[in-house]
């Protein structure tokens, strides 16, 4: 996973405009806000919830605590950093699409759909690669472009839990205190963060494995960014 994090160690920082909700509870000692549970999926999960706020840039580290990327705030969408801060990525609203950039300026791919339906497309948008749906019950699953399931997202009292198609466990995403992290099944960290999430399933998309960097944070942009934000 993270192939672009081979290139870079570094935190990933992402943008969120956070709406509706009440007040959050207040982590010991200051710092960030908690990260909310996922507010469109149903009770169950983990949750401290945010009052309308704007945040900057959403970091994240890996579980050696060097910085991995960052998804920073643009005037139309979003820009993926390394640990250096270099652009690898940039995702840009058009309507309910989000068109995703190489730090070359060339067309990369889309992440289009809307209401738990998200389809990761070719730069051209005439190929489905992969398909985000979240089911009746609050779960998700990840299948091919002509769905084949690739892995299900299952909700947990701790968060959220990832599995293959066989139910091998592959991920965990937890919520502890002010501390979101994607776990391996050896439950190791693999990247945390602790600034505030508008949708706590919105991590497990960064344990997608068969997507490339591009697509999972375009994934991960697109559930943690609330509609009216774009």
């Amino acid at each position: 996973m993270f192939d672009t994090a081979k290139r870079a160690l570094g935190p990933a920082l992402l943008l969120l405009l956070l709406v509706g909700c009440g007040a959050g509870d207040k982590p010991e000692g200051g710092g960030a806000t908690k990260p909310t549970g996922d507010s469109s999926s149903g009770a169950g999960q983990p949750s401290a919830l945010q009052p309308p706020a704007v945040f900057g840039k959403l970091k994240f580290k890996t579980g050696a605590e060097s910085t991995a990327f960052s998804l920073k705030p643009e005037s139309n969408g979003y820009k993926l950093l390394d640990g250096a801060e270099r652009e690898l990525f940039r995702y840009t609203w058009k309507g309910d699409k989000l068109k995703i950039k190489d730090d070359a300026d060339r067309e990369v791919g889309y992440i289009t759909g809307a209401d738990g339906k998200y389809k990761v497309k070719t730069a051209d948008q005439q190929t489905v690669l992969f398909i985000l749906q979240r089911q009746e019950d609050g779960d998700w699953k990840l299948e091919t472009g002509d769905e084949k399931l690739l892995v299900k997202i299952n909700k947990r009292e701790y968060g959220w839990e990832l599995e293959d198609a066989g139910e091998k466990e592959l991920y965990k995403v937890k919520l502890k205190d002010d501390k979101a992290s994607l776990r391996d099944a050896a439950d190791e960290t693999k990247l945390y963060t602790k600034d505030p999430l508008e949708n706590l399933a919105a991590l497990a998309c960064l344990g997608l494995d068969a997507l490339n960097d591009a697509q999972r944070f375009g994934l991960f942009a697109r559930l943690n960014t609330p509609a009216e934000a774009k």
